[in-house]
């Protein structure tokens, strides 16, 4: 074989797999990203039945002595608040179940205890149906607690999240500040007053029993 001829199919064998990996990369780049809609239909893959779900608690297992329950739902409040024990300065909590993150914004709940304080509202799409609202209510309104509170939310719009992982602490700005848990009918032709659940319900035998044993009571009732 001459040396032309041998130039010619090394530079060849080198610039086929170039080529390849250049088009392969460039369908990558120029294919257009899902949308958060998309992707949400994407979770419904996950379920045989979208009302059959469990849920873990959200509580981080090596700092289960900071948490503290003051009530479960009712009527009056769908949802669960939890708070932290005496002394404690921030509570992890955890994601309770896959999702995308649907919504991460700062707002001022107005007037809890006579003033206007920072909280961090965090939505969770569990599939197209139904959604997760984790309210990180710091009970304190100064610029300081509201960056520092922004800089403890670990997630962002569009994070796909695995059961268990971090999705932010607490910050306690006293000590009513807690975590309101809710769970929510999505993209459902109702009322949006009729669309708030009971979540007791939803969670998993092993949360309900981790829940009842943290706060050392039948907190939720099976």
């Amino acid at each position: 074989m001459s040396k032309i001829k041998k130039k010619y199919l090394i530079i060849i064998s080198v610039l086929i797999p170039v080529i390849i990996v250049s088009i392969f990369l460039g369908f990558n780049i120029f294919k257009k990203p899902k949308s958060i809609d998309d992707l949400i239909l994407d979770l419904d893959s996950n379920f045989i039945d979208l009302d059959t779900f469990e849920l873990d608690a959200p509580f981080d297992l090596s700092k289960l002595s900071d948490y503290r329950l003051v009530s479960t739902s009712s009527p009056e409040h769908m949802g669960i608040d939890f708070f932290s024990n005496t002394g404690v300065s921030s509570i992890p909590f955890l994601s309770m179940i896959d999702g995308i993150v649907t919504r991460v914004e700062p707002w001022v709940m107005e007037n809890q205890g006579e003033t206007d304080n920072w909280a961090y509202r965090i939505i969770i799409a569990i599939n197209s149906k139904y959604v997760i609202l984790l309210n990180f209510e710091t009970f304190a309104h100064t610029e300081e607690i509201k960056q520092l509170q922004e800089n403890n939310i670990f997630v962002k719009e569009g994070d796909l999240i695995k059961k268990g992982k971090p999705i932010g602490n607490l910050i306690i700005g006293s000590q009513f500040a807690h975590v309101h848990y809710s769970l929510k009918l999505s993209n459902i032709e109702i009322p949006d007053s009729e669309r708030w659940l009971v979540p007791e319900p939803y969670f998993s035998n092993t949360a309900v029993e981790l829940i009842n044993n943290v706060f050392g009571y039948q907190a939720i009732d099976r």
